[in-house]
């Protein structure tokens, strides 16, 4: 019981350690087919990127949302996760978890 218990624990934690996260204003959006691809950043240097599937009702409207903050220049809290993917559009941003309007 006690190594089922170790064994959850670290497979949350590794889920928890991929974690990423962002406050700032969307600088940057691009699509590439069925991804978009949105750069929120909080200072000139200090940017995060964030990819998102807008094949589905959420991911447009999601995208939607993106797009309305950056015409508006709102900032946004996002939350993803580092899928390691190296493939392009991928590279370089995690996948979008979630995100709150300011």
């Amino acid at each position: 019981m006690k190594y089922v218990l170790g064994l959850l624990l670290v497979i949350t934690s590794i889920q928890a350690m991929g974690a990423t996260e962002k406050s700032g204003k969307v600088s940057n959006l691009q699509v590439w087919g069925n991804v978009a691809k949105a750069e929120i950043c909080s200072g000139e240097n200090s940017c995060q990127k964030f990819w998102l599937d807008i094949t589905a009702e959420n991911g447009q409207a999601t995208f939607s949302m993106l797009l309305a903050a950056k015409m508006a220049g709102n900032e946004v809290y996002v939350q993803g996760y580092d899928d390691r993917n190296p493939d392009h559009p991928y590279y370089n941003a995690s996948k979008f978890y979630g995100m709150t309007l300011k």
